[in-house]
């Protein structure tokens, strides 16, 4: 069964090792007993996706209510929480944050980073997967790294998109790969796609004027 915390996070290696976590072929498998021994919990890595197996202790059986939203009652309330926190604990120390998929997204974190030293924000609370990259002196933002709905930008198509909203430079910027700001001034935003429109140059480039430009 699939553990849908970890849809936004990467795996650390190193620190699933420490934690606990030993190689099985091709996955890292830990195990631990949850609801004072009465449930076994297996947590399984492999290829970067989490995947979870509950077991009753003393049938050997499979436990699942606790994935069934509609299942009500203590006991499943009880194993849910204990599942909920042992999950948690190992997103917390095991997993890095990595809301963003595309390779455009990475190229344009690592060059802020390198570039800058700037790593990504996380503010908003009810937004958790969205950030911010903003100059040390200033404050200022120079881009925001979003997933999002492909229609709320007037895109066809179901899967979430990575974009950057980033400041407009001097010249307009248009064709594929640009968009009109999401959510921010059009006259003084634009939105880049991260989908593969626009190449590592370009990116560095609007990367670089955004950043230029906020000093005010």
């Amino acid at each position: 069964m699939d553990a849908k915390k970890f849809e936004f996070a990467s795996p650390d290696i190193d620190k699933l090792l420490k934690y606990g976590f030993f190689r099985e072929e091709e996955s890292l498998v830990y195990r631990t007993n949850i609801m004072n021994g009465e449930m076994e919990l297996k947590v399984t890595v492999k290829n970067g996706e989490v995947t979870t197996l509950t077991t009753d202790v003393l049938t050997g059986d499979e436990y699942t209510l606790h994935l069934v939203d509609e299942a009500s009652g203590s006991y499943v309330g009880e194993v849910r929480r204990a599942y909920d926190e042992a999950l948690s604990d190992i997103l917390k120390n095991c997993f890095v944050k990595d809301s963003f998929k595309s390779a455009s997204a990475h190229h344009l974190i690592e060059f802020a980073k390198n570039l800058y030293g700037d790593e990504l924000e996380f503010l908003w609370e009810k937004f958790p997967n969205d950030a911010v990259l903003r100059r040390k002196d200033t404050r200022k933002w120079y881009a925001a790294l979003i997933v999002i709905e492909p229609k709320k930008l007037g895109l066809e198509g179901d899967a979430p998109l990575d974009i950057a909203v980033v400041r407009k430079g001097a010249t307009e910027r248009e064709g594929k790969g640009y968009l009109p700001a999401y959510h921010m001034n059009k006259k003084n935003w634009m939105t880049l796609l991260l989908d593969g429109s626009l190449c590592d140059e370009e990116i560095d480039e609007a990367i670089i004027s955004s950043y230029d430009m906020a000093v005010k």
